[in-house]
Order: structure tokens, then sequence, then C-alpha cells
């Protein structure tokens, strides 16, 4: 299971507990009775499910920090723009 997870995730403690999570998952949650194939494919199809999950998560934390860089550089350059004000004008003058 920890070489398929490898093969989507690069990180490899990341995949070290994608694997973990879905062996806790079958564990705690699932009636044996349910699994209607093996328990090796629930195990393979959590693993890959968990995976693409992991995947979704880190692209939505990336655009989001993205963002926050572009509005944090957007804040600084209105700061300093010589036609915001008082303030960035005597720290101008001051430079």
């Amino acid at each position: 299971m920890y070489a398929y997870c490898r093969k989507f995730i690069d990180d490899p403690e990341a995949a070290k507990d994608l694997v973990q999570d879905a062996f806790v998952k079958l564990w705690e949650e699932v009636d044996f009775s349910t699994i209607h194939t093996s328990v090796a494919s629930y195990l393979h199809k959590t693993v890959h499910n968990n995976c693409l999950l992991y995947l979704r998560d880190q692209q939505i934390r990336q655009r989001f920090e993205d963002y926050a860089a572009y509005k944090l550089k957007e804040a600084e350059l209105n700061f300093f723009s010589p036609d915001r004000g008082t303030y960035s004008s005597i720290f101008l003058r001051e430079i």
C-alpha cells in the first residue's frame, strides 16, 4: 500500500500517514460483512481515495498561499505608493 501511495505522493511521511489512515478507517469504521470484495482491494481503494483527497487539499492550500502572497505584495506596493497620502510621502522623503 505504501509503494502504491508513493506513486502519487512525493512526501514519504505524508504517504505513511495516508496508508495508516486507511488501516485505521478499516479497523474503526468498517463492518466486515459490508465489504463485498476482498479486504486488500478495499484498502487499495481507500488508499487511492486518500491520495486524491490529499492532492486536492494540497492544491487548494497552494492556491490560498499564492493568493495571500499576492495580496500581501499588493498591500506593500499600495503602502509605498507616492499618491497614497501623508504617511507614505513622509516615508518616501526620508528614503
